[in-house]
């Protein structure tokens, strides 16, 4: 049998040999290193999406450590698309955000406020009635402003009598509005009857007043006392 003259190691190897039993003739041999029997990694420092990390194994036989670094990881990237700003709501531009560390390429675009347009009139006033002008952001369309727009009355014109009033009826007379074409009537109140004052023509048959003025009577009678006394 062979006899171990020198232990191989991990890095170095051994010697044995053997004699012959019958003349005493001597063989050696080298015994070839072992090599190292290494137990699995183990991570001492973590590798970053920008930083290295690092890892160490030990073999089993000798101790001997073996130190690696480790690649760094680089960011897990997700791409978000580009957003335009309103006038009310902030918008970015495409950017990549990783799932892992936070890393973002993210920019904000602030948001664009409204843009004032012009007074428009949505509702003309009439002349009873108020109209209503309002004014809205020329982008999005929002009602930023309204006001109102008063009532502007009728606008009449002259008196016009339609039917004259008499003794016994009542008239009325109308104006119209130049704007909207409304119409007032008013009522002309009836005429006032006059006292007759004139002289009525008297027909007398012996100082007797058939008809005529009760005021003319008393002369006839007056007349004809003056002739009876000649």
């Amino acid at each position: 049998d062979w006899i171990i003259d020198l232990e191989p190691n991990c890095t170095d190897g051994g010697k044995k040999h053997k004699i012959c039993s019958v003349c005493g003739d001597k063989i050696e041999e080298v015994i070839p290193a072992t090599g190292h029997s290494y137990g699995d990694w183990i991570v001492d420092k973590n590798p970053t999406c920008t930083e290295t990390g690092e890892r160490h194994k030990v073999c089993s036989e000798c101790g001997d450590v073996i130190t690696e670094t480790i690649d760094a990881l680089g960011h897990d990237l997700v791409h978000h698309d580009a957003k335009a700003p309103t006038c009310t709501e902030t918008g970015h531009d495409a950017y990549d955000t990783c799932t892992r560390c936070g890393y973002s390429t993210y920019h904000e675009i602030p948001a664009l406020g409204h843009d004032e347009g012009k007074w428009t009139i949505v509702r003309d006033a009439d002349c009873t009635h108020d109209g209503l002008e309002e004014r809205r952001c020329t982008r999005c369309g929002e009602l930023l402003e309204s006001r109102t727009i008063g009532a502007k009355g009728h606008s009449y014109g002259d008196w016009i009598v339609v039917k004259e009033p008499t003794t016994t009826s009542e008239g009325l007379k109308t104006r119209t509005c130049s704007i909207c074409g409304d119409t007032e009537t008013v009522v002309i109140p009836k005429l006032q009857k006059k006292n007759n004052v004139g002289v009525i023509a008297v027909s007398c048959v012996g100082g007797i007043a058939i008809l005529g003025c009760s005021i003319l009577i008393p002369l006839l009678i007056k007349k004809k006392k003056k002739k009876t006394d000649k």
